[in-house]
């Protein structure tokens, strides 16, 4: 956008130097197609670096048009990666504090989950032998 801008103005002030000079007109609008041919590979690079900034997401192959599998692909990646969690945690803006203690308390569930787990693994070992 910003090449185009000067290309256009590049091309107009070549048209009033050459008018001001007593040069064809034609020597302006050439510099005017000019400017116009600069801008169009501009936006094309342009165009291209923002088709690779889209394809950073979650992206999920469609094998054999299965669209099912791939479905099921797509929701555990966006389960695995977190990603409704993490745009639901910025809807609205949390203190770091807050954060912090959010990540502490969901530590401490983690923990205690996985000492239950033990202790029940625990009680069906016995139970299976018999105690």
């Amino acid at each position: 956008m910003a090449l185009r801008r000067s290309c256009a103005g590049l091309a107009a002030r070549l048209g009033e130097a050459c008018s001001s000079s007593g040069a064809s007109s034609s020597l302006a609008a050439q510099a005017r197609t000019q400017g116009a041919a600069l801008a169009q590979p501009a936006r094309a690079v342009l165009q291209q670096k923002q088709a690779r900034t889209v394809t950073n997401g979650i992206a999920v192959d469609v094998p054999n048009g299965n669209v099912d599998r791939a479905w099921r692909a797509l929701t555990r990646k966006v389960r695995e990666e977190a990603v409704l969690l993490k745009a639901q945690g910025r809807q609205f803006y949390e203190k770091p504090s807050e954060r912090r203690k959010k990540a502490a308390s969901l530590a401490e569930r983690r923990f205690k989950r996985a000492e239950f787990q033990e202790m029940l693994g625990w009680i069906m070992r016995r139970r299976s032998r018999g105690f």
